[in-house]
């Protein structure tokens, strides 16, 4: 590990603090450790270069439980800070004169290299970037959100159906088991498709028809990832 590496790591492992999400961003299920609001210049000094006007709006977001962040999702955080500008230079048809970045989440690692960027509008629009390949050092740039069928959307699908579901207070039998899955286990979200679309299609009486239609046309769409 070379100087830059050990200083982001010790910034991660001195910051972070543990927190319970409650909302459907970031696409995580349950807790994770967030740094808010950092100055990216402690990042690399580069970053102002693409993004001047930025200040101490960047938040990191790495998953893990109470104890302490997941062992892979911070050693991938640590190992993309140190390369942050050359990532964001990758991606194609971006403005950076529209477009601030605001967010980096770092979710439960599931068969290949994930992770994604959060950019946001002076006029509130948001775009979101997976970034994910076979290694860290070897990741490509991707729409997070298009096509909805694909295995990068699936933490943000599965996150909002299970937040939908609480929101609406909606008293679905058997759902306090994935809430307890979510509580103990790292989730990443293929483990869930199966258990929601058995939970949900038992108890078809219980949700309005749109919100049906809704949770069974997102999850049908990822069905192929389930685990």
């Amino acid at each position: 590990m070379n100087d830059r590496d050990a200083q982001l790591e010790s910034l991660l492992s001195t910051s972070l603090k543990c927190t319970q999400l409650e909302a459907e961003f970031p696409p995580i299920l349950g807790e994770a450790w967030v740094l808010p609001y950092i100055n990216p210049e402690i990042i690399d000094a580069k970053l102002l270069e693409y993004y001047p006007t930025l200040s101490r709006e960047l938040t990191i977001w790495v998953s893990g439980k109470e104890s302490a962040p997941d062992p892979a999702a911070f050693a991938l955080a640590v190992s993309t800070l140190t390369a942050l500008p050359k990532y964001i230079a990758s991606i194609k048809d971006l403005d950076i004169t529209q477009w601030n970045l605001t967010g980096l989440i770092f979710p439960y690692q599931k068969k290949k290299v994930l992770w994604y960027s959060e950019f946001r509008t002076e006029y509130d629009g948001d775009l979101a970037i997976a970034f994910t390949g076979d290694t860290a050092n070897e990741v490509t740039p991707c729409n997070a959100n298009w096509p909805e069928s694909s295995f990068v959307g699936v933490p943000y699908t599965v996150v909002s159906l299970v937040h939908l579901i609480s929101k609406n207070k909606i008293s679905v039998p058997d759902f306090d088991h994935i809430l307890n899955l979510i509580k103990v286990e790292r989730i990443f979200g293929t483990e869930l498709i199966v258990p929601l679309i058995e939970i949900v299609e038992r108890n078809v009486a219980v949700f309005e028809a749109s919100i049906y239609r809704h949770i069974v046309t997102k999850l049908k769409a990822i069905e192929m990832y389930a685990e």
